[in-house]
């Protein structure tokens, strides 16, 4: 699954209190996107999530002793928040320590009950899997001692156990283990790893189950599927001492090379690579191809599409970090209906200055201006979600109105894509007014 990021933040020093550009690949919904998310951790400790310049979460630290978790999810940083109750009684005087519920676009998707028995804390949690998208419901059901997971540990869907295993007392997990892929989709994948843990660490035989791939200790050669919804990319190379190693080799179903690099000693990423995109499919063949140094993807990277048509890309800078004039694809472009591309200019990893959308590489439909905190501001065209550009009934709504420091504010106006006005949003400070017209 993909792994919600934890960092260790030393909260005294004021050097901390500045901006870090993060990439990672990203769920949401069935899609899965490679996103540049600017993080700003503010002085009255806060955690500023901003994507595209536009401020999308704000979480508060509670506790500066704790290691930060940062989140990966884009629905889960879009929707996901919490409520609680703390430090109520029950009738028989016993402290109820805490009790919370995630909510997600207004449904319970996480219900915890605490009690404190003595010295020991325990607590059984109903959770949501940090990965799961919110279509596909699956949920965690075990027992925490403190804050350490202890025995077992089952993974529910629709009221079925569909994987589990244990934690020994210090919360490492031990024995055998049925673990979800991470794109685990009851409708489309029903991918899972069977194996045994040991002290915490995966040991000896693990088996993909559902796709017939075999695979051993963490030794010698492999074949591991690529993380995509449709199983057709899978990577193949050597491991050593448990990190990838060498050469490997990305293939298609139909066995063809498709992409690949190499690996130091160490499992970091070095030289010329050819990497693929997150949704690569054979319709859209997507290729990034560059240049890595020590983990980081340095000089220029070209964006290509069926093995050297170049599409998009841009400059990297010597800490890895995108620089000067970049050409970017749409989150959801495709070859038949989505050729959009976004065109402007990066800052040590900060979009800034005029940005804008232009439909099959010639026609300008949206765009804007970022200003040096890459944040979105003044005037502003958005294309509306699952926009389509080519077809007689393509989806063509955009949004048009005005950005101050990464959020919307004032009037903003909703068109279909022969002009006429559908939506008139009026956003202040407390309430947001919208008005329909039929048209």
């Amino acid at each position: 699954m993909i792994q919600n990021q934890h960092i260790a933040i030393d909260f005294q020093q004021d050097s901390f209190w500045k901006e870090l550009v993060q990439e990672f690949q990203a769920q949401i919904s069935r899609r899965l996107l490679t996103k540049d998310v600017l993080l700003k951790f503010t002085n009255i400790k806060e955690i500023v999530y901003i994507i595209d310049g536009s401020i999308i979460r704000i979480d508060q630290i509670s506790d500066t002793k704790k290691m930060l978790q940062i989140m990966q999810n884009l629905e889960q940083i879009k929707y996901l928040k919490w409520m609680g109750n703390y430090g109520q009684k029950l009738e028989n005087g016993t402290l109820f320590g805490e009790a919370a519920i995630k909510i997600w676009e207004d449904a319970i998707v996480m219900k915890e009950e605490s009690r404190e028995y003595g010295r020991k804390f325990l607590s059984i949690i109903t959770s949501c899997i940090k990965d799961i998208n919110s279509q596909v419901q699956v949920y965690e059901f075990g027992l925490f001692n403190g804050d350490l997971r202890q025995g077992v540990w089952k993974i529910i869907h629709n009221d079925q156990a569909i994987g589990e295993g244990s934690y020994d007392l210090k919360g490492n997990k031990i024995g055998q283990w049925q673990e979800l892929h991470q794109y685990w989709e009851k409708d489309s994948r029903e991918i899972i790893f069977k194996g045994e843990y040991k002290n915490g660490q995966k040991f000896g035989r693990w088996d993909t189950v559902d796709v017939g791939l075999k695979q051993n200790k963490v030794i010698g050669k492999w074949v591991e599927l690529y993380d995509l919804w449709d199983q057709s990319v899978t990577y193949h190379g050597e491991y050593k001492n448990g990190e990838r190693f060498s050469s490997w080799t990305i293939k298609d179903r139909e066995d063809q090379k498709i992409g690949g690099g190499s690996y130091t000693e160490k499992g970091i990423k070095n030289g010329e690579w050819i990497e693929i995109c997150a949704e690569w499919r054979s319709v859209c063949q997507i290729n990034f191809k560059g240049v890595y140094k020590n983990g980081k993807k340095i000089g220029f990277w070209d964006t290509l599409q069926y093995g050297d048509q170049k599409i998009g890309g841009g400059k990297y800078n010597d800490n890895g970090l995108k620089d000067g004039k970049w050409i970017e694809l749409h989150d959801e472009w495709q070859h038949w209906d989505r050729e959009v591309t976004f065109e402007g200019e990066y800052l040590q990893g900060k979009k800034i200055g005029k940005w804008n959308t232009i439909l099959n590489g010639k026609q300008n439909i949206g765009g804007g201006q970022y200003d040096q905190d890459g944040l979105k501001s003044g005037q502003w065209v958005d294309l509306c979600d699952g926009w389509e550009g080519n077809g007689a009934n393509s989806v063509q709504f955009t949004y048009n109105g005005e950005y101050l420091k990464g959020k919307k504010v004032g009037r903003w106006d909703t068109f279909e894509k022969n002009q006429k006005l559908m939506y008139l949003t009026l956003i202040l400070p407390v309430q947001i007014y919208q008005w329909r017209w039929l048209i």
